[in-house]
């Protein structure tokens, strides 16, 4: 009856004190105004639901081809970062655990440190520069992730991507298809920041290792040179 396109009162079929002591016609006009008003709310609320599911698309696909052009550009600054982060991600099942949770280590453990340097007046810079570090990883950084997800996806298919652009195509059309699923994509999204993290810092860690093993390997030929 609420959805119904009009409504007929059947004097007969009205019996009780409705009847007695209200007119048929009063009960038929108080049951259509009602009718109308649940009638125009039901399609307010389809409108409603309607308009912010196209904006929800339109900032998805916005987001989507924002983030690639960004993704481009951070590929071809940082093309050998971008295969060594690779590597932490897709390099093999415990690469990628590793960097998964070190990312998760990280974000679980800062807070209370950061914590302190924002209140101890001298440290306050370098906190504000860690979170923004951080910050900067967790956004930009799972492009790189993204990047690795598509050209192990483009492997198995034998498509071969030396630029990584593709892969990287690949791998935010696979973040942005999950994003319209509620429940996954908050796991989702998680998961590929501390993998961000995880995998970033630990090729700078990599990278400080092999510049110190390096400077250690010339300072011992130096003296090697200086005996003879």
């Amino acid at each position: 009856m609420v959805f119904a396109d009009d409504t007929n009162i059947n004097q007969e079929l009205v019996e009780g004190e409705i009847y007695e002591n209200i007119e048929v016609g009063e009960v038929t006009e108080a049951l259509s105004n009602g009718f109308s008003v649940n009638r125009y709310n039901y399609n307010f609320g389809r409108n409603l639901r309607n308009t912010f599911m196209g904006i929800n698309v339109l900032i998805t696909l916005v987001s989507f081809v924002a983030m690639y052009i960004v993704g481009i550009v951070l590929i071809y600054l940082a093309p050998v970062k971008t295969l060594k982060i690779e590597k932490k991600v897709i390099g093999s099942t415990q690469e990628f655990l590793n960097s998964l949770l070190v990312g998760l280590g990280i974000v679980a453990l800062i807070p209370m440190p950061l914590f302190i340097l924002l209140f101890s007046g001298i440290g306050t810079p370098l906190a504000i520069l860690i979170i923004g570090t951080l910050l900067f990883l967790s956004i930009f950084g799972s492009l790189w992730v993204e990047s690795a997800i598509g050209y192990k996806i483009l492997s198995k298919t034998d498509k071969e991507d030396p630029k990584r652009l593709l892969s990287l195509l690949v791998g935010r059309g696979i973040t942005t298809v999950i994003n319209f699923i509620p429940i996954v994509r908050g796991l989702y999204i998680a998961i590929l920041n501390m993998t961000a993290i995880g995998a970033v810092v630990r090729m700078k860690y990599d990278a400080y290792k092999s510049s110190k093993e390096t400077k250690k390997e010339s300072k011992s030929k130096s003296k090697k040179k200086e005996k003879k």
